[in-house]
C-alpha cells in the first residue's frame, strides 16, 4: 500500500509476537528491547497466536510443528515457531509440565493484553484449543480445527481479569518506562542470558505500576519503592498463583505495606502491582 494503510486500519506487529514468544521460552531479550515491545505504539495490533500457525497452548506444548495430517509430509507450514515444549513433546501427565504450560499460557496474556499497542487474541485460545501441534489446519475441517465452545479449564477467568486491569489502567501513561535492576541476595541465582526485570510507569497524578517480570528458573528478588503518600501497594496480578483474585471484589487484593523493600517474583511469572 506505499507509505502505509489509510486510517482506520493497523498493522499486525510481527516484531512484538516474535519477542514475546523469545522471552516465553527463555531465549535472551535485551531489556530495553522487551520495554519498546511492550509499550508499543496503540496503532499497532499486537499478538502473540494468529489464524496461521500454532494455537497457544501449543506454542508451549510442541518443540516442532507436526502437519503430517495434512497430507504434505510435513513439509506444509512454518519451521520458524519460536516455541517450546517444556520438557516433553505435545500432551503430557506430568502435573509439572502442565502447571509450567498453564503459567506459560498465563505470561503470555499477560504481555498481550498489557501492551500499549491494540491487542488480538486468537479465538479459543482461552479455552485451552489445541490443534495437537499442527500449525497449518486450515485444510482440516474437524475437531482438529474446530473450537470446542463448551470446553472447560482453559483461561477465560484470566482473560477476563486483564481485560479488566488493562481497563483500570488506561489512565496510566505508556510513554515512560524504566528499568530496574533485580537484587542478587544470596542463595538467589539467575541465569545471564534470561534477566528479571522491572518495568514502571507513572502518570501525572503519581500513581505507578511495578511489572516485574522473571523468565529465569530461579526466584528472584526486586527493590520496591515506596508507593505514593506511603499508600500500600496492591497486587493486581500475579501469573504464578493458582488463584488470582477476581477483579469484582478490588478491596480483597493483598497488598504490600508502604515499608516493604523488596518483593519475590517467582520462576517464569509475572507479578503486577499498584501503588
Amino acid at each position: 500500500p506505499g507509505d502505509g494503510f489509510p486510517a482506520p486500519w493497523q498493522v499486525w506487529n510481527g516484531a512484538f509476537r516474535d519477542d514475546a514468544r523469545r522471552y516465553l521460552r527463555g531465549d535472551e531479550v535485551a531489556p530495553s528491547l522487551l520495554t519498546r515491545r511492550f509499550a508499543s505504539s496503540p496503532a499497532a495490533v499486537d499478538f502473540v497466536t494468529c489464524h496461521d500457525g500454532f494455537t497457544l497452548l501449543d506454542l508451549v506444548s510442541y518443540g516442532e510443528k507436526h502437519n503430517a495430517e495434512n497430507g504434505e509430509a510435513s513439509r506444509d507450514g512454518s519451521s520458524f515457531n519460536l516455541s517450546s515444549n517444556h520438557g516433553v513433546e505435545g500432551e503430557s501427565g506430568d502435573s509439572a509440565i502442565r502447571e509450567l504450560r498453564d503459567r506459560q499460557v498465563r505470561n503470555a496474556l499477560t504481555l498481550l493484553l498489557l501492551s500499549h499497542g491494540t491487542p488480538m487474541l486468537l479465538a479459543g485460545d482461552e479455552l485451552g484449543r489445541t490443534q495437537r501441534g499442527n500449525n497449518n489446519a486450515w485444510c482440516q475441517d474437524n475437531a482438529l480445527s474446530w473450537i470446542d465452545w463448551q470446553a472447560t479449564g482453559g483461561q477465560g477467568d484470566i482473560v477476563r481479569r486483564l481485560i479488566a486491569l488493562r481497563r483500570e489502567i488506561a489512565r496510566l501513561s505508556f510513554a515512560e518506562w524504566s528499568e530496574i535492576a533485580p537484587f542478587q541476595l544470596a542463595g538467589t541465582t539467575h541465569s545471564g542470558s534470561r534477566p528479571a526485570l522491572l518495568l514502571t510507569r507513572d502518570d501525572a497524578g503519581g500513581r505507578i505500576l511495578l511489572v516485574a517480570l522473571n523468565p529465569g528458573l530461579t526466584a528472584a528478588r526486586f527493590p520496591l519503592p515506596r508507593a505514593a503518600a506511603g499508600a500500600p501497594w496492591r497486587l493486581a496480578f500475579d501469573s504464578f498463583a493458582e488463584g488470582v483474585p477476581g477483579v469484582s471484589a478490588p478491596g480483597e487484593w493483598p497488598q504490600f505495606a508502604a515499608e516493604t523493600s523488596e518483593i519475590e517474583v517467582q520462576p517464569r511469572s509475572i507479578r503486577i502491582l499498584l501503588g
